[in-house]
């Protein structure tokens, strides 16, 4: 069950987004039929530049792009607000 997974794990900080981005980037081979979904707190421990250039490549081949936001212990949105910004405004929904 994808949601039980997803609402189980517990990872750590340190998150370099932009290289996980990087690299789904590289497996993408059809980007107006790829969807990518990130599900992220937002909270880059990288530069966030390279996050949204990432991100403006992606969506500039085609590739739709869904930022979800991680949830706290309640189930409520916890997520860096300007980072994601940052990602809207490239065309991540």
């Amino acid at each position: 069950d994808p949601v039980e997974v997803l609402m189980s794990v517990q990872l750590g900080g340190g998150t370099d987004i932009g290289k996980a981005v990087r690299y789904c980037e590289q497996l993408v081979s059809q980007p107006k039929r790829t969807v990518l979904v990130l599900v992220t707190d937002f909270c880059e421990g990288a530069d966030p530049r390279e996050l949204v250039r990432a991100v403006r490549r992606l969506r500039g081949a085609g590739v739709r792009l869904l930022g979800l936001a991680a949830l706290d212990g309640q189930a409520n949105p916890f997520y860096d607000a300007k980072t994601a910004g940052s990602l809207a405004a490239e065309g991540m929904e």
